[in-house]
């Protein structure tokens, strides 16, 4: 999908992966929730002791608050 939005509207490619990556991310959890729990632990948005649903949770809304920060807004 970045590939195609960079062609269509000329936008670099990694800005392109950074706009979509919290939809492709939300997306994608439950088919590796605790791999994304795992990385809302390490990025500090989730406690060792939440459970991977809220930790996942967590990271997808992470993502879409630096986004939001950066102005990477689809």
């Amino acid at each position: 999908m970045s590939r195609a939005i960079g062609a269509h509207f000329h936008v670099a490619h990694g800005l392109s992966n950074a706009m979509l990556f919290p939809a492709v991310t939300a997306f994608s959890v439950p088919a590796a929730e605790s791999r994304y729990a795992d990385c809302a632990r390490a990025f500090g948005v989730a406690a060792d002791g939440d459970g991977d649903a809220l930790a996942a949770g967590r990271f997808v809304e992470a993502l879409r608050d630096l986004c939001e920060d950066l102005d990477l807004q689809p």
